[in-house]
């Protein structure tokens, strides 16, 4: 079973990372993404939104109500085992998401690792 000890050792584990990044944030962390490959890697960067390489340019929304299983009262047997898995996977993966809000505070904060403070854009 995880623990808080076992969320406070991958808190540690995330804090030596050069950049942690938020998925739905991607689009704001290319900058970032080059300074943790350094030289040698090619992220595309060419002052274009995505660059060459067309990475995404929009942020990632988050479905709050997908994540609270807010969806509405449940008509069909699909319905009402989507809401049971829902139910499930929130019960059996508080610590992820702990973990995922926790790194999304750090990025908000503009405390996600060496690179992050290379970002121009955000």
């Amino acid at each position: 079973m995880v623990t808080e000890e076992h969320f406070e050792k991958a808190k540690g584990i995330l804090e030596q990372f050069d950049l942690v990044i938020p998925i739905e944030h991607l689009a704001d962390a290319l900058p970032g993404l080059q300074c943790t490959g350094g030289p040698r890697y090619d992220f595309g960067l060419d002052g274009t939104p995505g660059g060459r390489y067309s990475w995404t340019s929009t942020r990632k929304g988050i479905n709050l109500r997908g994540i609270a299983c807010d969806f509405g009262t449940p008509h069909t047997v699909n319905d009402r085992d989507r809401l049971e898995l829902c139910q499930l996977f929130n019960k059996f993966n508080q610590w992820d998401r702990k973990l995922w809000e926790w790194s999304l505070y750090r990025w908000r904060g503009w405390n996600s690792g060496r690179c992050h403070t290379s970002l121009s854009i955000r």
